[in-house]
Formats: C-alpha cells, structure tokens, sequence
C-alpha cells in the first residue's frame, strides 16, 4: 500500500454505533427480478426521525452502485442519484445519526450473484472503476465531519474478492478515499465474508473493521432464497437436537476477538 498521507487522524467513535441497516438504494432495479418491497429508491425522512425517537445512532446504507450510475455506463455517476445519499448524510445530521455508505454492490463483485462482467478480484477495468467511484465519493463528502459519515469499501468478500486477492483490492480502493479526503474514517470489512479479521490493516489510522452476527445460520436465513439448503422446518430455540450446526452468536464474535484485543474498532455490519 502507498504511504499514508501524515495528516491522517486516528479517528474511532467516541459513542458506540448503534442502529440499522436502510434499504432505499440496496438494489437497482435489475431485468427480470420483481421489485423489491423492501427498496424505496430513496432515504425518507421518517426511518431517521425513528433511529432517533428509539435511541438509536447509526445508519448503513448498503448501496448498489448501479443506483448511482447512468444506464450501463459504471464511471458515470448520476448526480440525482448522488443527491439522495446527499440527503441522507444531511438527515443524519439533523437527526443525530451517523451515516456509513457501504458500497453492498461495487463494480466487478456482489456477494448476492455472479452477472458482473468483470470479477473485480483479477480484473484492472472493474478495480480501475472501483477505485474511480470512491474516489468521487470521497471528494463529493469530503469536509463532512467524521461524526456524521464514514465509509464501508465493500461488502463480505468472497470468491475471486477473497483469499490473497482481498488485501490489494482494500488498499487500491483505501488509497483512492485518502488522495480526496485523508481524514475519512474507513470501516474494511474481513476476509472471507467478513469472518476473518485484516491483520494487515492493524494500526493504520481511522481504518475499522467489519463482521457479521448471522449465527445460526438455520435462524438469521431461515426461509431465505439465497440459502436453499437450509432446513425447511421452522427453527426453535434453542435448536433441537440434529436441525443444524452448532454454531452460535458468540462462536461468530470470538472470530474478531484477536482485533479487538490488538485494540482495533471493530463493528457488526449485519446480524439477524
């Protein structure tokens, strides 16, 4: 990774983040899937009035970045689209919660499918499009207080993404937020799916990290289309004997245990 700019602060949360993730521009809408009920197209005003009114502080957009571009073309980004994240890093503002843009569907990858044309884990078009797109958003943002936003580079690498693959893809993509805006603190998920922790990025300032909460799987994905082959039968809890794995939330906590104990910022991306 190039050398860091000097003027980057150490910078972590002097609150610990609590909240949600909001859905309005998690998905674009794509050719042959039925709209998602779930996806406004857009951050209205009333999902922050309630994070706030229930004594919440925190927000993640997972953002599919073909909500942000003009037709097919993924290096034109669409300044009316820009403009809902805009507003939504203002209603933040105003209503006392912090915004975090993760980037759910970068250029070349999405945990969810594999239709992107080119696998950003190899290929130099998607990475040089990545790196273009953050390097934007860091400029667009830049100024904005690290109390009221922060950056999620990419959502739980797998596949091409992970492995030996992953590290050179975070740093490209941190590289390109710090050249626009060397104060921005910047949330990497893990390795693997976000299971592993990125030892390499221990100590690099204002950089945290990310996991996930989904443990059992056969309760946070239960009927869940993306995991056919889970059980079918409804879940109980505790789960009865021969449903599923054993795997438990605090067995999915203790895999960032050695981040926190090196003193790392460490968050829960998603959990169920």
């Amino acid at each position: 990774m190039s050398e860091l700019p000097d003027e980057t602060s150490d910078w972590t949360p002097a609150a610990r983040w609590r909240g949600f993730n909001l859905l309005g521009l998690f998905r674009a809408p794509t050719e042959g899937l039925a709209p998602d009920p779930r996806v406004a197209g857009s951050f209205p005003e009333w999902e922050f009035e309630a994070l706030e009114g229930w004594g919440f502080n925190f927000a993640r957009l997972p953002v599919d970045y073909r909500a942000l571009t003009t037709g097919d073309d993924w290096t034109n980004l669409d300044e009316g689209k820009l403009a809902l994240l805009d507003e939504a890093i203002e209603l933040g503002r105003r209503h006392g919660v912090h915004v975090q843009v993760a980037m759910h569907r970068i250029p070349g990858y999405c945990i969810l499918d594999e239709t992107e044309a080119f696998p950003l884990g190899t290929s130099p078009v998607a990475q040089d499009a990545a790196r273009r797109m953050w390097a934007a958003l860091a400029r667009r943002w830049k100024g904005v207080p690290n109390e009221a936003l922060s950056f999620n580079l990419l959502n739980e690498p797998t596949r091409h993404v992970a492995g030996a693959n992953y590290l050179p893809v975070v740093r490209m993509l941190l590289d390109a937020v710090r050249a626009e805006d060397p104060e921005r603190f910047v949330v990497v998920d893990g390795n693997d799916c976000a299971s592993k922790p990125v030892e390499a990025l221990y100590g690099v300032p204002s950089v945290g990290q990310a996991f996930r909460g989904y443990a059992p799987f056969e309760i946070t994905h239960y009927g869940s289309p993306s995991m056919p082959e889970l059980p079918k039968e409804p879940p109980t809890w505790p789960l009865r004997p021969g449903y599923g794995s054993p795997w438990m939330p605090e067995d999915a906590l203790g895999l960032f245990r050695p981040a926190l104990d090196a003193g790392e910022f460490c968050m829960v991306g998603e959990f169920g």
